[in-house]
């Protein structure tokens, strides 16, 4: 009696007990015979051996691409603390238990130290070596098998995406839908006004973003899952998602697809908020619908008044339309008043005196590839060390599992925990993206570069009307001026000109010149 006691104090094995675990990966499969099928095969399999089956585990509708599975914690738990513990663990298939064969040898692992075996219904496993051998090569066939469906599963996304097609959860504004063509979104009735609302008001420049925020939730903008107040990140991603625009994107993707659902907010006004968020002046852009032939409209200044031009046409005797830009403000002691040939030819002279000599754009040339070799080593560097981390970041992980496994680690703790070494993960993983560089040849780059340095006025002339205004926005970035006497002026240009006045003396200023893009057919 007294040995009974002290081995059940300790806990021993039952040599005629196992447990059943089955598994789906797909709610549809719930309802069907898969696991219905399962528990009969493992059953009849525990029977001829002489098994009787202590209990049954069934995960319905969970991944086994990881040990994150609820029942699969259950049943560790049960094997660990029943008494008398069962001698082995039942299931299906292997690719119905664990499909990593990390995860597999860990919860084998976990399992052999507590005298549990496992066995397949299916398929022979057992400890001699041939067995043992089976064994890892039908994990990592799982494995495979699961690498592969995810391969298939990622390319059927990105050619839903390619072809305009939303394969992923709605977001806020918009409803998951299903149209003959596949996949898509339509506008959420409740909140896509609000989501308008939020990009118009916060464009003007006159709200912070956290009185935007508030001014939506009063007006009734809630997330759809919860109903609940939409969180500052949230909306901050909100205001940064392209989506919005009928621009697809996923990071983790190459590319820019266009929707083929209606987008809520046009590009001007997503524009103007991103360069807001981004703590950049809202660029002036001239309405180009309205006027096409006045590319120096509001990029110019007046000279009296310093008030952005206007620009139209006037109706000569013989209905000739002639065009001309103008000063509309009243109180300015010299209005300007000038035909737009004669403006657009004086700016042409105007930016061919900034044309860099041949000794400075050498000069040029020669600092952007030293920096270019220097900036390579720190990324290498940068890269090194954010490996390390993620490194760092996925042995704690396995550990908290282990933990969690062993019911060291309370489920509620062990959520938060998991979260958050997930959301710093993914942040060092999404910094690594980000710091590595694509193979650029910087020859080709260059010589773009000096193109357009060495021949702005013949560039700008061939230009169309969105190409002159970018050119102009990043050469003069605070436009010019114009008086009748004086000609243009302009107090600030580029980086550019600016570093060749100094001679190059800080390296590290060097940027792209962002806006400029080569012309197809110059």
């Amino acid at each position: 009696m007294k040995r009974k006691k002290k081995q059940e104090a300790k806990g021993f094995n039952d040599p005629n007990a196992a447990v059943v675990y089955i598994r789906v990966s797909d709610d549809r499969q719930v309802d069907n015979t898969s696991l219905d099928g399962q528990e009969r095969t493992c059953k009849e399999f525990c029977h001829n051996h002489g098994w009787k089956v202590s209990k049954l585990f069934r995960e319905e509708g969970e991944s086994a691409k990881t040990a994150e599975r609820p029942r699969l914690l259950e049943m560790l738990r049960y094997c660990k603390a029943a008494t008398p513990r069962p001698s082995f663990v039942v299931f299906y298939a292997v690719d119905r238990f664990a499909r990593s064969a990390h995860d597999h040898q860990v919860v084998k692992l976990h399992l052999a130290s507590v005298g549990v075996l496992l066995r397949s219904a299916t398929q022979p496993l057992g400890e001699s070596p041939a067995e043992a051998l089976m064994e890892g090569l039908l994990s990592h066939f799982a494995q495979f098998d699961n690498a592969v469906r995810a391969e298939r599963s990622s390319n059927g996304m990105k050619a839903r995406l390619k072809s305009g097609s939303w394969p992923f959860k709605a977001p806020i504004g918009y409803l998951n839908a299903t149209t003959a063509s596949g996949k898509t979104l339509v506008p959420d009735p409740d909140r896509a006004p609000h989501v308008r609302q939020a990009f118009t008001r916060f464009a003007t420049g006159l709200y912070t973003k956290g009185e935007v925020r508030e001014h939506v939730t009063v007006a009734g903008l809630r997330t759809r899952r919860s109903g609940a107040k939409v969180s500052a990140e949230t909306f901050r991603r909100l205001l940064e998602n392209p989506i919005y625009t009928g621009v697809l994107t996923v990071e983790a993707w190459e590319g820019e697809h266009v929707a083929s659902f209606d987008p809520l907010v046009d590009r001007e006004t997503f524009n103007r908020v991103q360069h807001i968020l981004k703590g950049l002046r809202p660029q002036l852009i001239p309405n180009q619908r309205n006027h096409p032939g006045f590319p120096l409209r509001a990029f110019v200044h007046c000279g009296g008044c310093d008030k952005p031009v206007t620009a139209g046409y006037s109706t000569g005797r013989h209905s000739v339309k002639y065009g001309y830009y103008r000063c509309q403000n009243d109180a300015c002691p010299s209005k300007l008043n000038e035909r737009r040939e004669d403006m657009h030819e004086q700016f042409l002279d105007f930016v061919s005196t900034f044309t860099p000599k041949p000794e400075l754009v050498k000069m040029f040339r020669e600092t952007v590839e030293s920096y270019w070799v220097e900036r390579y080593r720190e990324v290498d560097a940068r890269l090194t060390k954010l490996q390390e981390m993620v490194s760092v970041l996925r042995k704690r992980r396995t550990k908290l599992y282990q933990a969690h496994i062993d019911d060291k680690v309370p489920t509620d703790v062990f959520l938060e925990l998991k979260a958050e070494l997930d959301a710093e993960t993914m942040e060092a993983e999404f910094k690594i993206d980000s710091a590595r560089m694509d193979e650029i040849k910087v020859d080709e780059v260059l010589e773009f570069c000096e193109r357009v340095l060495c021949n702005v006025p013949m560039l700008w002339k061939e230009c169309s009307l969105d190409q002159q205004q970018r050119l102009q926005q990043v050469l003069f970035p605070q436009g010019v001026l114009y008086d009748r006497k004086t000609g243009y002026r302009t107090a600030t240009t580029c980086l550019f000109f600016s570093m060749l006045e100094g001679n190059f003396e800080d390296k590290t200023q060097l940027v792209a010149l962002t806006g400029i893009e080569p012309v197809s057919q110059p």
